[in-house]
């Protein structure tokens, strides 16, 4: 993963974008940790890639016994919280997923967890980033995987003469930008995960409407539909002729963030994987 890849921002919106991201997962998947994960002794060693702003570690060190040892890594280090904002058994490094982790790491973790890689990847980098993952798990290690099947994300209405035409706009947008650079890498991580050999243990698919409030669903397809035009823009943007210069799809965007206030939402899934290095 080039950093001229990376589709996204790195200030401070875009990291209370992260943050608010990693509670939204949280509450999708029911868990910081699966449950078919089972990590013993004293002195663990947890790793996640492409951390971001830490926020998942930083969450994590709370509910772990303080020998525990986290460790994080990503491609920029714009958005690390300061030191003096993280507790001395939380460590944050700069690393690119695509390129081989210095050979300290290798083999050292019992957990590995990544998420949300996917506006940061092309397909033929797939195989590359699972390579140096499963690199850093210790034999009997886990590795904990969420990436969107956004080939699913479809506008639906809850009553019917709900305005939709500028959310519909909007979608279609967003799946040529995702559908002409993404796929299918996300869709190949189970084989990938089989080519390494990592034990199958959990592979679980989360629909984000799936909460039984309306108006939680609305409200987190706005902030879905917000964030994927920041991720998505620069595959999105096309031809004039065809409304796709970047103003008339912020335009569109913005105009479908007032419909998504009325009887409509967006629908996607993330894919939960978990898998172990064999002993």
């Amino acid at each position: 993963m080039s950093d001229e890849r990376y589709l996204l921002n790195r200030d401070a919106k875009e990291s209370a974008r992260l943050i608010a991201q990693h509670d939204w997962l949280q509450t999708l998947t029911g868990c910081d940790i699966h449950p078919c994960i089972k990590l013993e002794g004293p002195n663990l060693r947890i790793a996640d890639v492409a951390t971001g702003t830490g926020i998942w570690l930083l969450d994590l060190a709370k509910k772990l016994p303080e020998t525990t040892q986290f460790y994080g890594f990503d491609i920029s280090e714009e958005q690390f919280p300061a030191t003096d904002k993280r507790p001395g058994n939380v460590s944050l490094h700069k690393q690119n997923v695509l390129q081989d982790f210095p050979e300290e790491y290798h083999g050292s973790f019992d957990l590995v967890a990544v998420r949300l890689i996917t506006a940061g990847l092309r397909p033929e980098n797939w195989s590359t980033a699972v390579e140096n993952v499963t690199k850093l798990l210790k034999p009997g290690g886990y590795l904990q995987w969420i990436e969107p099947l956004h080939g699913n994300f479809r506008l639906y209405n809850l009553k019917p003469g709900a305005p939709n035409a500028a959310a519909r706009t909007a979608v279609g947008h967003f799946l040529t930008g995702y559908n002409n650079a993404i796929p299918p890498g996300p869709e190949t991580l189970p084989q990938l995960c089989d080519k390494h050999q990592l034990e199958d243990l959990a592979l679980e698919v989360y629909p984000t409407d799936h909460y039984h409030d309306h108006e939680k669903v609305k409200t987190q397809s706005k902030d879905f539909l917000r964030g994927a035009c920041t991720a998505m823009m620069p595959l999105m943007v096309g031809d004039e002729s065809e409304g796709r210069t970047k103003e008339q799809i912020e335009e569109a965007f913005e105009r479908a963030a007032h419909e998504l206030d009325g009887d409509i939402y967006i629908h996607s899934e993330m894919q939960f994987i978990v898998r172990r290095k064999r002993t």
